[in-house]
Parts: C-alpha cells; sequence; structure tokens
C-alpha cells in the first residue's frame, strides 16, 4: 500500500517574510504565492472527489480564510468533513524544536489548533515537524502525545542514524521522549527515508520543476507511461525495505508547492490509475491520519526510541548546530516577549478581558509566529529578521498599554483609600471594576496612550511638567524594555530633576519571591521605600564604561539596586527618592570602586550562599556553596572558534564548522574592576570587544556572569564564533546535562570519534546545562554544577568538568543550506553596509550545589528566568502612601508547581495550564505529586464547572486510558472537582466556567 501525501511546506518567513510569501511578491527572491496554492488546491479537491491535501501551517490558512466569501468557506468545510482537506500539525507555525521554548511551543500551537476548531470544527491528530533541524523530546511526548497527536513524522536526523535505522527497519518507532512519564506519553513516529519531506526521485509534479510529467497518450512521442509506473513501483520497493508492515509514504509535495495545483493532482491522478493497473503495488491519495491509523493496526511491532535527535548532520562535514546561538539578541526579544505575554494574560484576566477579544492578540500571534523553525532559529534573510522583530515590538507596544492601564489603575485603586497600609489585599474584582470602562472602549482609550505608531507615550515630558498636572490626571506609567543596558528615559529624568518615581513591580510567578530590581538612575543621591513608606536598603552602582561606550551612550552614570519583596501573582509599589530625601527613608550606600590590576592579594565576593574568590588580576579562582559545603576550583575564559569559509562546509547560519581555537585574554591596558556594597559586589573584566562582569548578590545562591560580545572583529577575514567556558574541577567524563525546550534534563555523553568533534559535541540549551557527578551510595559530597540562561543557546562539555556556552556569532560565508547569506548581523538591522557589528549582552546565572539537592535552586533559577517580572515606572507629584502589596491568589502554588498559563476564553471561559516543573527522582522532597486546589487561584471567581482538556484545549482528555499508569496524578473526580492532582513532568489545561 502506498500512501500518497499530497502537501506542501510553507515557511512563515525566511527568504522572504510571511507576508511576502502570502502575496507572492518579491519573485526575484523565490516563486512563491501562497494565496494562490490554496486557491488552487481548494479548486482543485473540488473537481475530483478521490483528492486529498494535508495543510499544515494556521498562520497562512487563517489569512486565506478570513478573505473567503461565505460560500467558498461552506465549500472548505464540506472539504474537511469529507477527509478531502486534512490539518496536520496545525500549529500558527512549525515551530523549532533547538531554540523555541516549551511554553512558547504549547502557545503557538494552542493559537492555531482554536482557530482550527472554531472555523472548521477540526482537531488535528498527526504531527508534521518535517522540516526542523533536531526533534527534542518535549516534542514527541508534549506538543505531541500530551497534544492528542497519535503519530509524529518529520525528514531531518543525522544521516548515519538515518542509514542505520533503514538497516534495522527503524524508521518508524514508538518514541518516549519523557523518562518520567514513559509509556503514558509515548507517540508512534516515522521518520523520513530520503531525509527530504519532497517527492520520491522523478515524482515531483510541481508546475516550477522539470521532473516528467505523466505522458499517456501513445499518438505522441513522448509516451512514457511504462517508463514513470517503473519508477514509481522501484521507489515503492526501495522504501518497503526499510519499514515494517504493509504500508508506505510517499510525500507528494515540497517548499511552496502546489501554486498550479491542477498540474500536480492531475499526474497523481494519472499515477495512481496507471500503477494500480499494473497491479505490483497499491496506490492511492492518502493522509498522515489515514496512514498512522494503518501503521497501528498493523500488528507490526516497533522498536523503542530513547532521548532525542540531537544533534542533526545531514553529512560528516555539516553539523547544525551553529543555529542554536545564531542571532542572540533576536533569540533574547522572543523569549521576552513569550514571557511578557504571560504575564499580560493574567493582567488581562484581572482587568475583566476586552470583550470579544484577545486584549494581547497582537502579541499572541507575533510570538507564535517568530518560534518558527527559520526565525527563532536565526536562520532567515536580514530583511526578515528585521520583520519578525518589528511584530515583537509592535505587539510588545500593544500589550504594554494594557499593562500599564492596568497598574496604573490598581495603584489609582490602592491611592484612593482601599485596603490598607499593612497591604490587606481586597477582591481582585476591584480592579476589574475599575478598568472595565477603559477597556470596553479599549481602542480609543489606550490610543491616548500611545504616540505614533503605537508607541508608548514619551513620559519623560510629562515629568516635566508634574506640577502642572490636572487634578484626578493620572500619570499613566511605562515600562522601560532596555534596563539591560540602562536606558529607562523616564527614571533618568525624574532622579536628574528630584522628582518622586513610583515604580510598579508585578510578580507573574504564583510563588512569594524575592528579586533584585537594578533601576537607572542620574544621581547617586537616591533612597528607597516601600509603598506603604518603609524603608528599603538600596545601592547605587556606576555604570560600566562598556554599557556607555557600545551600548548607550546616553546612559546616566549609575545603577540603583534594591531588593523587591513581591506577592505570588501580584503587585508591589516603590517610591525611589532623589537630591531631596524623606526623613524615613535611608539613603541608597554608593559603590566601593578598587582597580584590580594583578598586584597584591585578591579579593571575594560573598553573600549568605556562596563565595567567588577572584585572584588580583580579578580572574575567577574558587566557587564554594558555604550553605552546602560544597566547593570547586573555577576558571572562566572567554575564547572563539574560528569558523571555515571554504567549499568544502562554511560556518553559517546553520552550521557550525570551526577550524581552531583562540584564548581572548583580559587586556592589560584595562585591569579589572572590583564594585563592592552591601547589596550586590561584582568584578568586571575587559577582553577588548567583549566584556564579564561577575556579581554576587548578598542573598543569593547563584552567581551572575554578565557577557556583552561584538562588535566582533572581522578585519582579519576570519569567520568567529565566541564562546564562554567554565573550568572545573568537578569529575563528569564524557557527561552533560542539557534541557528539553526548559522541561526535562537530558543526558549526554560527549563521543570524540565523530568526524568533527566540537561541533558534532554541541547541543541546544533554551534554559539551562549542568554537569553533575554520579551519585554514589547514596553520597551528598557529589556536586552539581549548573549555568542558566535566559535565551537559547549551544553548549557542550569538551572535557570533564568543563562547560562552555556559545554567545554570539559573525560569519563571512554562507553554508549552503538555503538562507543565501552569511550571518553578519550589524547594529543598522543591515548586512552590507558601513555600520558596526552587533553588540549582544547577556546574562548567566551560575551555581554549585551537592548533585542530590542540585535541581531545586536551578528549578527555581528557570522559572524566575521565563518569567520576568514586569516593572513600570512613572513620576508623581508627591508619594501618596498605599498598602505594600496585593495578590489575585489566595496562596502560593507549592515550589514544585507553575502556573503557567491562564487565559480569558469569554465572558464566562478561563483557560487554565499547570505545570509540574520536576522529574520523577530528580529532587528527594520536591519530585513528588501534589494537590492544588483551582479555586485558590482564582478567589473572587466562583467556578461552576471544569473541564480537563488536552494539552492544547481543543478536546476533552481521555483521563481513562491514563489510569493505568501510577506515575499519572488522578483524574478530576467531576466537572465540579476543583483539586487537581500533579505527577511529576506533568503539564494540564483546564477549561474553567465561572459562575
Amino acid at each position: 500500500n502506498v500512501h500518497l501525501v499530497a502537501h506542501t511546506h510553507d515557511d512563515v518567513g525566511w527568504l522572504k517574510t510571511v507576508d511576502q510569501y502570502y502575496y507572492g511578491t518579491h519573485t526575484d527572491i523565490q516563486l512563491a504565492g501562497v494565496q494562490y496554492a490554496l486557491d488552487s488546491i481548494v479548486q482543485g479537491l473540488e473537481a475530483n472527489p478521490d483528492r486529498r491535501f494535508v495543510y499544515v501551517e494556521s498562520a497562512f490558512f487563517w489569512r486565506w480564510w478570513d478573505e473567503q466569501t461565505a460560500e467558498k468557506q461552506a465549500s472548505v468545510r464540506r472539504l474537511v468533513q469529507s477527509g478531502q482537506l486534512e490539518f496536520a500539525n496545525g500549529g500558527w507555525c512549525m515551530h523549532d524544536e533547538a531554540a523555541a521554548h516549551y511554553v512558547d511551543m504549547i502557545d503557538q500551537t494552542t493559537l492555531g489548533h482554536t482557530f482550527l476548531l472554531e472555523e472548521l470544527g477540526v482537531v488535528p491528530k498527526v504531527g508534521w515537524q518535517v522540516d526542523p533541524f533536531g526533534h527534542s523530546a518535549a516534542q514527541a511526548y508534549l506538543l505531541s502525545a500530551e497534544a492528542g497527536f497519535k503519530g509524529l513524522y518529520f525528514a531531518r536526523i543525522t544521516y548515519s542514524d538515518n542509514h542505520q535505522r533503514q538497516k534495522d527497519k527503524a524508521l518508524e518507532m514508538m518514541w518516549q521522549g519523557s523518562r518520567t512519564l514513559g509509556e503514558s506519553a509515548e507517540v508512534f513516529t516515522g521518520a523520513f527515508m530520503r531525509e527530504t519531506y519532497g517527492a520520491p526521485p522523478g515524482m515531483n509534479f510541481d508546475f516550477e520543476h522539470d521532473n516528467d510529467v505523466v505522458c499517456d497518450d501513445p499518438r505522441l512521442e513522448d509516451y512514457n507511461v511504462e517508463e514513470k509506473v517503473q519508477q514509481f513501483v522501484e521507489n515503492a520497493l526501495n522504501e518497503a525495505r526499510t519499514h515494517r508492515g504493509n504500508d508506505v509514504m510517499f510525500t507528494m509535495g515540497n517548499d511552496f508547492n502546489y501554486c498550479n495545483a491542477n498540474a500536480y493532482f492531475k499526474n497523481i491522478d494519472k499515477m495512481i490509475h496507471y500503477v494500480n493497473q499494473d497491479g505490483r503495488v497499491n496506490a492511492f491519495y492518502s493522509t498522515p491520519e489515514t496512514f498512522t491509523r494503518a501503521k497501528l493496526e498493523s500488528g507490526e511491532t516497533f522498536p523503542k526510541k530513547y532521548g532525542d535527535f540531537f544533534p542533526y548532520a545531514n553529512r560528516e562535514l555539516s553539523w547544525w548546530t551553529g543555529y542554536f546561538t545564531s542571532r542572540p539578541t533576536q533569540k533574547r526579544f522572543i523569549r521576552q516577549a513569550g514571557a511578557y505575554l504571560q504575564a499580560a494574560r493574567q493582567i488581562e484576566l484581572l482587568a475583566g478581558g476586552c470583550g470579544g477579544t484577545s486584549c494581547n492578540e497582537l502579541l499572541e500571534e507575533a510570538v507564535a509566529l517568530t518560534q518558527h523553525h527559520d526565525a527563532i532559529t536565526g536562520t532567515a534573510k536580514q530583511h526578515v529578521a528585521n520583520d519578525y522583530a518589528k511584530r515583537i515590538a509592535r505587539g510588545l507596544a500593544d500589550s504594554s498599554q494594557l499593562v500599564n492601564a492596568a497598574l496604573t489603575a490598581a495603584v489609582g485603586i490602592m491611592e484612593r483609600g482601599w485596603g490598607s497600609l499593612d497591604g490587606s489585599p481586597p477582591p481582585p474584582a476591584v480592579l476589574a471594576e475599575d478598568l472595565l470602562p477603559l477597556l470596553q472602549g479599549r481602542a480609543g482609550a489606550l490610543q491616548r496612550l500611545r504616540g505614533d505608531g503605537g508607541v508608548p507615550v514619551e513620559l519623560v515630558a510629562a515629568t516635566r511638567r508634574l506640577q502642572g498636572t490636572e487634578e484626578g490626571k493620572a500619570i499613566p506609567f511605562a515600562q522601560c524594555m532596555e534596563l539591560n543596558i540602562s536606558r529607562c528615559d523616564v527614571a533618568q529624568e525624574a532622579t536628574k530633576l528630584g522628582v518622586t518615581l513610583q515604580a510598579a513591580v508585578y510578580n507573574p510567578t504564583a510563588w512569594e519571591r524575592e528579586e533584585y530590581v537594578r533601576v537607572p538612575v542620574s544621581t547617586d543621591r537616591v533612597a528607597v521605600t516601600l509603598g506603604n513608606g518603609t524603608a528599603v536598603p538600596s545601592q547605587v552602582v556606576p555604570v560600566s564604561e562598556r554599557t556607555r561606550a557600545d551600548l548607550n551612550k546616553d546612559a546616566p552614570p549609575y545603577t540603583l539596586v534594591f531588593k523587591a519583596v513581591l506577592p505570588p501573582v501580584g503587585l508591589a509599589t516603590y517610591f525611589i527618592y532623589s537630591e531631596t530625601l524623606p526623613a524615613e527613608a535611608q539613603a541608597a550606600v554608593m559603590s566601593q570602586v578598587q582597580t584590580l590590576d594583578g598586584q597584591g592579594q585578591g579579593a571575594s565576593l560573598t553573600s549568605s550562599h556562596l563565595r567567588l574568590d577572584v585572584d588580583a588580576g580579578g580572574r575567577p579562582v574558587k566557587l564554594t556553596n558555604t550553605m552546602d559545603g560544597v566547593e570547586t576550583p573555577l576558571n572562566v575564559t572567554m575564547l572563539w572558534y574560528e569558523g571555515a569559509h571554504d567549499h568544502k562546509q562554511s560556518d553559517g547560519a546553520y552550521n557550525f564548522r570551526p577550524l581552531g581555537v583562540t584564548d581572548m585574554a583580559p587586556l592589560r591596558e584595562k585591569p579589572a574592576t572590583l564594585v563592592s556594597g552591601p547589596i550586590v559586589s561584582e568584578v568586571r573584566q575587559d577582553f577588548g570587544w567583549a566584556t564579564l562582569d561577575m556579581r554576587v548578590y548578598s542573598d543569593s545562591c547563584a552567581l551572575e556572569t554578565e557577557w556583552t560580545v561584538g562588535p566582533i572583529p572581522i578585519d582579519d577575514k576570519k569567520s568567529k564564533d565566541v564562546v564562554v567556558r567554565f573550568s572545573t574541577a568537578l569529575e563528569t567524563g564524557k557527561g552533560l546535562l542539557t534541557d528539553s525546550n526548559g522541561r526535562d534534563m537530558m543526558p549526554r555523553t560527549r563521543d570524540d570519534t565523530l568526524p568533527l568533534p566540537i561541533a558534532a559535541n554541541y547541543y541546544p540549551i533554551t534554559a539551562a546545562a549542568a554537569l553533575s557527578e554520579p551519585r554514589q551510595n547514596n553520597s551528598t559530597a557529589a556536586r552539581h554544577f549548573a549555568v542558566i540562561t535566559e535565551r537559547a543557546q549551544g553548549a557542550a562539555s569538551l572535557a570533564s568538568g568543563d562547560l562552555e556556552i556559545m554567545l554570539h556569532r559573525r560569519t563571512l560565508g554562507d553554508d549552503g543550506k538555503g538562507v543565501g547569506e552569511p550571518l553578519n548581523e550589524t547594529m543598522c538591522g543591515c548586512r552590507d553596509c558601513n555600520c558596526r557589528g552587533l553588540v549582544a549582552r547577556g546574562t548567566h546565572s551560575v551555581m554549585l550545589c551537592t548533585a542530590e539537592h542540585g535541581a531545586k535552586p536551578r528549578r527555581t533559577h528557570q522559572l524566575r528566568k521565563q518569567d520576568a517580572l514586569v516593572v513600570a515606572f512613572r513620576g508623581v507629584p508627591e508619594a501618596t502612601l498605599i498598602p505594600a502589596a496585593f495578590s489575585a491568589v489566595a496562596k502560593p502554588l507549592p515550589k514544585n508547581l507553575q502556573l503557567l498559563t491562564t487565559k480569558k476564553l469569554g465572558p464566562k471561559k478561563i483557560l487554565l495550564r499547570l505545570a509540574h516543573l520536576y522529574e520523577a527522582g530528580e529532587h528527594p522532597e520536591l519530585s513528588s505529586k501534589v494537590e492544588v486546589d483551582l479555586k485558590d487561584l482564582l478567589p473572587a471567581t466562583p467556578i461552576s464547572r471544569v473541564q480537563e482538556m488536552t494539552l492544547t484545549g481543543n478536546q476533552l482528555k481521555d483521563m481513562g486510558a491514563l489510569r493505568a499508569f501510577p506515575q499519572r496524578g488522578r483524574a478530576l473526580r467531576g466537572e465540579r472537582d476543583t483539586v487537581v492532582e500533579m505527577a511529576p513532568m506533568e503539564i494540564r489545561t483546564f477549561h474553567v466556567t465561572t459562575a
């Protein structure tokens, strides 16, 4: 049985932007127009009821669908109901599996599934990840099995693995991606034999390709029916020799095919007719769902697959491990937007929603789009990357208006006498009632808070006019999205003029949280109090020379640092005074600055949990966890690999092919600087075109390293891949742990026998990488060294006890994988232009613990990195004392649970998603089942009904099928049950109906 699966793979941006691909413009770049393909596909299906087609990318189909007449929409619904048109995957895009975070992967899939269900009544049953460059364990168990998929298909696995699987007839398998959930979350998986999702040889009948079509009129010169039938049968038998059972699949399509669907369909029709007439094989139109059903009902036994399919190589010199890091600032921007979306949704829910639509629609669509496997990967052309950035910026600007308005309203309620100064909380509904008029007229109301092009208003002018502010006209809050480079105009201007600055700090996690806030200020004479007037200790730190030279020439001279203490899913306010300080305030301590020039003694950076010892030149020498009593020598170095630029295989956006490595020594003419104080101390090292700041906060269990890289010089005509390497004394052999899209930690074993042993041993990290010594005889002396990142990067352990992370890349050649240009980013967003190379900045949280308890600080910091605080500022004429804080939940979640998603679906319907953060056996206490009452998360909302759904919320979950698996949490006891039992690594999605 040969299942002919007609499909097209439509990238939502790659060589052209998503809009250019849809409209079919810029044919000089690529001949592709999705709107014409969908027109033609539907016409072809309508013309012949035997034809079938599978479509994938909802972002494109949504655009096309919205333009159709009611009659055409009705016709498409009939095609769907008859089984002629099927949707596989069904997400907004075909997301990447290396650089995307699981929260964003779930969101983008949910967005597509919601559209398909509401408009077409479709619930996709099969995953179709044919193009991503490697495949993750989280994709298998979470985005496939837990999403209700019965099958998963893809093309790209490493060439050597593919060849071995062909020999073993193991291209089809039962994939258990989670060690914790095991068989309860496995999925039937098929990898394509030919390592491509295109048609078999000689069978691509797309109008723009040169394969011979079927010429079946014997009167004509080019008659070739027997030849084409023989070609088809040989292809089928070749596939059959590598598969189990009697069914094989031909993928009939490729990138942006079927613009002239009649040409493709007509030739498939002929092939089916003549092949079946020949009788050696049985050919027919099929779909991935039909093929999956045939396989599962075949009676065959398929081998098990554990782990994942990283890294990916399509030949010996071509390891696709560079894209783990490519376009590092874009990766951070997309990740930042995804995290912000979760906070904005919480605030939208508190604010009562925006009627029939989402308040965060622009941001939801932008975040979903950029999970695409040529977006967050950094593998699109430069003008396409710019388009992605614009979409994220517009989405953030739009959603920030809701957040700013909500914070302004909330603080206004507090100022009008709600609550008491001791922080006793009111019903969250009070906020909703106050915001309702604003949200009902959102377009007009929010427009008044905008400047040109949807950008938030410039509050500097408002700050200067404070004394003339009309009574009753609250100055809105504004957020500063570039605090990491000391840019916040309203804070800088207020502290320059001596105007009181009010900060509203929102915590989106459902835990009580203590975290340090950094605010750019224009003077060192500042002080901080809580909203109720309680003094808060603070410290002033000089802004680094590197920040002002390369990232923000207008940066103020200082950064104010203080610790915010925040309730779960809640808000706290702070006042920042400058110049004239009130008597009850405690003046910020000015940091002490010392040069470490290699003479004399070293220094120690200490907190209540750890100590970092540095030598007289500022280089780290030892890290100690003083609470756990473990330590290790520590050397932190920066270095760069020279990337190949030749005909064999160039270093590029996708590929990493290092030729040699160069250590970057700190500059002698710029000795290290020690900045110390009671709240934070840091050592700053300058390597020339890279810097590394290592800081310790007074009560933190993690060392924070802030790296700044660029502009990467290319005057020497060398491509460069820049890494930071942590060298410890941990005895880890060839072992390494890396996260799978922020979820499970995957054990890796270095293989030095591979053709490119450096590139081939790089793995993707979305959230963390760790070195862990084996625990023997229940010993607690084994050590665990972890690095948590705030963006996707590549990581490797090339020697025992070493962990290196790639930070930034700049290449001079194209790697031949299709994008057609070098990865040469500049500060201007152009590629071939007279502009400085891109400067990138980021942070890592570095921690050393015992192996037994190392998971807790690592998982906790992962969550904090993902669910960043929302901080907003405004100048005020005077400080009006208000309650210190309020929380939207009745009690915090247990420390092993995450409030993943809260989204208002309608006037009386909420999507609520919870995640257990720990794997089985990962922690002695936290790797256990735990109960939570949903009423505690919605204390002001009477719950009338709770339904458990599959991951994306598009169908009821069959909990009966999971009862045989003790590792699972119990099912709800009915629709009135609000108590949920969460088991390790579970993510559970609920539709909550309110009274």
